[in-house]
């Protein structure tokens, strides 16, 4: 899902750094569904009314855009090559939405012509580099390219298989890039995985290791342990070998790349979780 303020922000940022972004050097899939600024409020507003039963998402709209994805009814960059289709689309979703605004919590409707005008503004900015991207990861398979796919979130975080519902929307297990990409998960011939000398979390959920005392806020503080997205402080616990060994099978990881190894260094003795003593799902744990 894509944020096309967000993109926008992003490629200002490069280009005030006189990082040049072409349609060379950047290329986004005709088929990214769009986050609007009605699933942001949505999903600000969930937030809010779940009170200390929240997930603790980012608040920037991925699980209504998501929603309305596996609905059927989401935007994607695409329709913004037809203006009158994207303005049919657009109108109806917003319908669809700024009524649960309205009706359930209580709060105005988003103007519809508002964020047609800007949607079609940024369109007009991103389009350029739009393109068929499986296409091209497949052209360039077959010239030979070196291809490197990067998950951005933990595995833990994946919708099927993560903790659920202290989850993201989407599959971020390395078979989520076969899915989202188009590119077949037999041509993929190394999956590294990339975990820390210790364990972190941002938002709600279990978190088995996680220290409340002041070797935890060591580790927050010597690792600089903030949300990328939120700049929220991330909770932090000793090394979580259990967790480490679902992943590993999830992904069916290749290697291993153990990072922040140095935020160790001040500590006297570490601790590593190497089992639990109560599990309640899955049944019978990955070894």
């Amino acid at each position: 899902v894509l944020d096309l303020r967000a993109l926008i922000n992003e490629i200002k940022g490069l280009t005030d750094r006189d990082i040049k972004i072409t349609p060379k050097n950047l290329t986004i899939s005709d088929k990214a569904s769009i986050i609007l600024p009605l699933h942001q409020k949505l999903d600000e507003l969930r937030e809010i009314n779940a009170g200390k039963d929240k997930i603790g998402t980012t608040k920037r709209g991925i699980g209504p855009a998501y929603e309305d994805k596996a609905g059927r009814r989401g935007l994607r960059l695409g329709d913004l090559q037809d203006e009158q289709r994207f303005t049919r689309k657009l109108r109806d979703v917003m319908e669809y939405h700024n009524f649960s605004l309205e009706k359930y919590y209580h709060v105005e409707p988003l103007n519809v012509d508002k964020v047609l005008t800007e949607s079609l503004e940024m369109g007009r900015e991103l389009l350029p580099m739009m393109d068929d991207v499986t296409s091209l990861l497949h052209a360039y398979r077959k010239a030979g390219t070196n291809i490197m796919f990067e998950g951005a979130q933990g595995s833990l975080l994946d919708i099927d298989h993560g903790t659920y519902p202290f989850v993201t929307s989407s599959n971020t297990t390395a078979g989520g890039t076969a899915t989202g990409s188009g590119f077949g998960p037999l041509y993929l011939d190394y999956v590294l995985g990339i975990t820390k000398a210790y364990t972190t979390r941002v938002g709600s959920g279990p978190f088995p290791t996680e220290l409340f005392d002041a070797t935890g806020e060591y580790l927050a503080k010597r690792g600089h342990e903030f949300g990328a997205t939120t700049g929220r402080p991330r909770r932090c616990g000793w090394f979580d070998a259990v967790a480490l060994r679902t992943a590993v099978n999830i992904n069916s990881i290749s290697g291993l790349c153990l990072t922040k190894l140095d935020v160790l260094d001040g500590l006297e003795t570490i601790s590593i979780s190497v089992s639990y003593t109560h599990l309640t799902l899955p049944t019978t744990p990955y070894v």
